[in-house]
């Protein structure tokens, strides 16, 4: 059965328009199916502690990224629960709010 055949009745009440139909659903399928197809995934990982301690029972800087280089977090899993989302591509760490962070710069 054609899809341009499928017309609502209201949308055509008091015009004397026919209506008229454009074949966009096969591509916008198509599209939407090769892109679920290709897997593409991301996760969110918050930060919710500053210390940069290996002991550490929160999720710290240095274990949100070694989770996004692992792509789980098997061997960090203090960030387990600070996880959205399934690892992937385009992988994000933000950090908790009111998080008080201090970068000490490289000397040289």
């Amino acid at each position: 059965m054609d899809p341009c055949h499928h017309w609502h009745r209201s949308a055509l009440i008091g015009t004397s328009m026919k209506p008229t139909c454009t074949r966009l659903g096969l591509p916008i399928a198509i599209t939407l199916a090769l892109t679920a197809a290709t897997g593409v995934h991301a996760a969110t990982i918050t930060v919710n502690s500053a210390d940069d301690n290996a002991a550490s029972t929160l999720c710290n800087l240095r274990d949100a990224l070694t989770s996004i280089d692992n792509g789980n977090t098997t061997s960090t899993p203090t960030c387990a629960g600070a996880v959205s989302g399934t690892f992937g591509s385009d992988d994000t760490v933000v950090f908790a709010s009111g998080l008080k962070l201090q970068f000490l710069a490289a000397s040289s």
